[in-house]
């Protein structure tokens, strides 16, 4: 019986920030169909955990493996299965909602498709905001415009940090639709948030970092 690699994984990881460490021997395994939330205070790593996982920090001891073969090697790989959507919303001021998803596209290698995309900025409540500058909205709507990557790529990782900053109710459900159907089709969910997010039907596991002693 052949056992599946893990699709993330770590194995005594150390970074520090001069002398003091961020992370410290960590180790960890995240499967496919599986979603984690990242949990702990300020300082203690969490956003800093999942830019390792997204290969966009280089740790100082330890290996970081995306289905069982080791960064940096295996990057490129990894690149083409992420979807990362950092703590700040990663969009343009000066594009409206449209033209921000049209980029994010491009960079990912995908087709347009302006039909989809409508659909999903007025099922996010921007129907009427696709063509103004993303710098004149709330920030829940640039938050919104962002996360309208989570329908339109299709990735088999998805790596959000603060996902849920800024929404309201209805922002929050849509955030645990995409998150269940990313997880039905046996994709992979590893958050951040200081809020609570319930995931009726999932299994939610959880990591809680601590902030190292530095002495």
């Amino acid at each position: 019986m052949t056992t599946e690699p893990a699709v993330l994984s770590c194995e005594n990881i150390s970074l520090w920030r001069g002398e003091a460490p961020i992370i410290e021997n960590l180790s960890l395994s995240i499967g496919a169909g599986e979603v984690w939330r990242l949990e702990g205070e300020n300082g203690s790593g969490k956003t800093t955990l999942l830019r390792i996982l997204a290969g966009l920090v280089e740790i100082e001891e330890g290996i970081v493996r995306f289905r069982g073969k080791a960064l940096p090697a295996a990057r490129q790989a990894l690149a083409e299965a992420l979807l990362y959507i950092g703590h700040r919303p990663g969009v343009g001021g000066a594009l409206d909602a449209s033209e921000n998803l049209d980029v994010a596209a491009a960079i990912a290698g995908d087709n347009v498709d302006k039909t989809r995309q409508a659909e999903i900025l007025d099922t996010l409540g921007l129907s009427d905001k696709q063509q103004v500058p993303v710098a004149a909205l709330s920030a829940g709507q640039r938050r919104r415009v962002a996360l309208a990557r989570l329908a339109l790529e299709q990735r088999d990782v998805w790596l959000l940090d603060e996902p849920l900053t800024a929404l309201d109710a209805k922002g929050l459900e849509w955030v645990r639709e995409q998150i269940a159907r990313q997880v039905s089709n046996g994709g992979t969910v590893v958050f951040t948030t200081h809020q609570p997010l319930d995931l009726p039907g999932l299994t939610l596991r959880s990591l809680v970092l601590t902030a190292p002693d530095p002495s």
